[in-house]
């Protein structure tokens, strides 16, 4: 094994040594095994994604699969929510699989290591990043010190969550799963491993986690205050002098060896015989899904029904087929309703059957009866007369007139909405996103759900917006509150906060003209 202790910066590209990018080369289907980081860097997952023909992103928070198709801009991205141990695919599927700090987020880690063997092919590369308990300068340390507490807090919860592990256990762990050709190295200088955006976003999310989050938690762990309420108030405290950096963490490059056979059984002797049997019988539903074995629509397990995915994942996680199948609703006596999207997109085309106005063409060319050539024809033009207004439409906004002028039909809301327009340099909207819906707090609106879209569609500005249904514009000490957070993240994020708006019945409340903004 060949190892390298803390390379240059100049080796180091997107979080891993270059010579790892060599190894990785152009694999045809890769998997990305994440658990919940939620801020893996956006140039890093483009540059696997562009590297390879197919990228499948496996997390098992619902929060981060939501996230991952509009933050990585991956046009071959899908998604699955699967815990590292347990991923529902069948054998030797992928090329390339990365685990990119999950390794000590299950109960066994040897679990997750015979789990990727099991997935890869032969001659496939796993890439394993995964965090180091060791002291780094201070906003690593920082880091070090939360990513403790957030182990120590889960195991009280009764979570799985492993200590973080040793640079030789992750090796060992590699060589005994049966992986060969293996590359270390222990990553200690990790400035450049998110942007200045990414870090703000996550300085604000830790700060959230430390004020709000694990606070309202306390009371449902057996003395949970006297185990950690003194130290989730130190940690508070030093974050707020402290710009955070990703702690060192350890690099290892390995490849599954030609007519591989497994040295490690799945099953640990650890785990209950139930467990094991239910973690069995999942694999081999997924491996008869992956074979063509011919299994009825209700015999699927719920991960793959698209009605309870959609529930579970969100849409951003679904396939076209998907999300064709619950607007259909039902399939028909020779095609479950999977079968039948899939067939209806691959013969007309997923961009043909959007812009399809005929409903007699439909069902002429398809095959299908009438209530489905409706409700496809239907659900597109509906799409089409909420969202593909021309460009020349979207309004430009210079002062708070044109804000409220835009806004105004909020004040008709029964529920608070909170909104973000966000503008180009000569002050065109070019995007318009609902943020969050119901009562303005903190704990629900804060700077990651601002300024993702911002840099997404790289806004030079953005105007806040909320409705007060009892119809009385005037901002209360919480409103104003969040917009000084706001603003502050702007500031660290170069991204403009031109003004919010409060909008009421007939009347508004401009806090940049009323001089609240700051």
């Amino acid at each position: 094994m060949r190892r390298k202790d803390n390379p240059a910066s100049d080796d180091i590209t997107h979080g891993i040594p270059e010579e790892c990018w060599n190894e990785i080369g152009s694999p045809g289907r890769a998997l990305f095994q994440s658990s919940g980081m939620g801020l893996v860097s956006s140039t890093f997952m483009k540059r696997i994604g562009n590297a390879c023909d197919e990228i499948v992103y496996c997390d098992q928070s619902p929060i981060a699969l939501q996230n991952a198709a509009d933050r990585f801009g991956i046009d071959t991205l899908n998604t699955t929510a699967a815990p590292p141990d347990k991923i529902p695919v069948a054998d030797e599927t992928f090329d390339l699989v990365i685990s990119y700090w999950s390794a000590h987020h299950c109960a066994h880690p040897s679990e997750l290591f015979s789990e990727i063997f099991r997935i890869l092919k032969q001659g496939g590369s796993f890439l394993l990043l995964d965090g180091l308990n060791v002291k780094g300068n201070a906003g690593q340390e920082i880091h070090r010190k939360i990513h403790n507490l957030c182990i120590a807090f889960d195991q009280a919860k009764g979570r799985n969550h492993h200590q973080m592990l040793t640079f030789a256990e992750l090796s060992e762990l590699s060589q005994a799963a049966g992986f060969e050709d293996l590359k270390s190295w222990q990553i200690k200088q990790t400035e450049s491993m998110l942007s200045n955006s990414e870090r703000a976003i996550f300085q604000h999310e830790i700060k959230r986690l430390l004020n709000r989050v694990y606070p309202g938690e306390l009371a449902s762990i057996e003395n949970g205050r006297k185990r950690f309420q003194k130290q989730i108030k130190s940690l508070a405290e030093e974050l707020e002098s402290t710009t955070i950096q990703i702690h060192p963490y350890s690099v290892i490059a390995c490849r599954k060896p030609l007519k591989a056979a497994a040295k490690m059984s799945f099953t640990n002797k650890n785990r209950t015989s139930g467990a094991a049997e239910k973690s069995d019988s999942y694999r081999e539903q997924s491996k008869q899904i992956n074979s063509g074995y011919p299994l009825r629509f209700r015999d699927l397990p719920d991960e793959l029904k698209p009605r309870e995915k959609l529930i579970t994942s969100g849409p951003h996680t679904m396939k076209n087929h998907e999300l064709l199948a619950i607007l259909l609703v039902s399939g028909t006596t020779k095609e479950n309703v999977i079968e039948l999207s899939r067939r209806l997109i691959q013969e007309y085309g997923s961009r043909a059957i959007a812009q399809e106005r005929s409903v007699r063409r439909l069902m002429e060319t398809l095959g299908i009866g009438a209530k489905k050539a409706c409700q496809i024809v239907a659900a597109f033009e509906l799409g089409r007369r909420f969202f593909e207004e021309p460009r020349s439409k979207a309004p430009t906004i210079l002062a708070a007139d044109d804000a409220y002028e835009y806004l105004k039909e909020m004040s008709k809301f029964k529920r608070e909405h909170f909104r973000g327009l966000y503008l180009n340099t000569r002050g065109r909207v070019i995007r318009d996103e609902i943020i969050s819906i119901g009562t303005l707090n903190m704990s629900v609106v804060h700077p990651r759900e601002v300024f993702l879209p911002a840099v997404e569609f790289s806004a030079a500005a953005v105007i806040l917006a909320h409705n007060h249904p009892s119809g009385d514009p005037t901002p209360s000490e919480e409103d104003l509150a969040i917009t000084r957070q706001i603003v502050e993240a702007g500031k660290v994020m170069s991204i403009e906060v031109f003004d919010h708006i409060i909008v009421g019945k007939d009347k508004f409340v401009s806090l940049q003209r009323e001089g609240l903004l700051s």
